[in-house]
């Protein structure tokens, strides 16, 4: 009978280990905002309306603002940390950009752009900081008004910043 109820604990605790391992968010805190030093390195994603994703590191602050000057060349943006179980578990994330009204307008696409989407994987931990972030690469992307960076875990939006791009 002992030998029993040693296989029945031990067939039961990898299922509870499974159930307790599932990812939680809880939030995502901002831990800082504005424009932003950086490395850019190779694009990752292309999208159709010519907008691309691009791999960063070494990205540090410049000045902490919601006021971005409208200049090509300038990323901004903000660094995140996202709180939940377990620490170091794995995320899919979706990077959200809402621009202006009347939108983005490249030569070569036909219709405005309104937003952008894109989907990341990060790390849950407090200790591990990730970067959303624009960067003002070609003219035709720069449009005053008041630009939108969100974060999405499924249907829940965890951030939000507004960012007003000024001439």
């Amino acid at each position: 009978m002992m030998r029993r109820v040693a296989v029945v604990l031990l067939l039961s605790i990898p299922g509870c280990l499974c159930a307790a391992q599932s990812p939680q968010i809880t939030r995502i805190d901002i831990t800082d905002f504005g424009v932003y030093n950086l490395e850019a390195h190779e694009v990752i994603q292309r999208s159709a309306e010519g907008l691309h994703q691009r791999e960063v590191a070494n990205v540090q602050l410049a000045r902490q603002t919601r006021i971005i000057p409208l200049q090509k060349g300038v990323h901004f943006g903000f660094h995140y940390a996202i709180v939940g179980t377990p620490d170091g578990a794995p995320v899919q994330l979706r990077m959200v950009t809402l621009y202006p009204p009347g939108g983005l307008h490249n030569p070569a696409v036909a219709t405005p752009i309104l937003r952008s989407e894109f989907s990341v994987t990060r790390s849950i931990g407090g200790r591990q900081e990730s970067y959303h972030g624009v960067a003002l690469d070609y003219d035709w992307g720069l449009v005053s008004g008041d630009w939108t960076l969100e974060i999405w875990y499924g249907d829940r939006k965890l951030a939000s910043e507004v960012f007003t791009l000024v001439r």
